[in-house]
């Protein structure tokens, strides 16, 4: 909508398409410790580890708790760095990424 101080306009008109908010995933250091289709087991001990990552994070900033995001996130059955987490934290501790 527009208003040109006479008349209202409408400038576009489609339907309000569904956009949830999406992660920026990344399969980069993962990718070099990992082949590209672990096992079962090893997916398992992976994601497990990732899950300690922000508390040991979390002894230097409090904000990483604050955050209650995942250090990792699953999506079609592999594991993938939540690279949005990972450079809010290097922005706030004045690291440029």
């Amino acid at each position: 909508w527009a208003w040109d101080g006479r008349q209202l306009w409408l400038l576009q008109y489609r339907p309000i398409s569904d956009y949830g908010w999406r992660r920026h995933l990344t399969a980069a250091n993962i990718a070099e410790i990992l082949p590209p289709q672990p096992s079962r087991l090893v997916e398992y001990a992976q994601r497990r580890a990732a899950g300690s990552i922000p508390a040991i994070m979390a002894r230097w900033d409090s904000r990483v708790l604050q955050d209650n995001e995942p250090f990792s996130a699953l999506f079609g059955a592999a594991s993938y760095i939540n690279n949005d987490l990972f450079l809010a934290r290097l922005a706030d501790w004045g690291i440029a990424s």
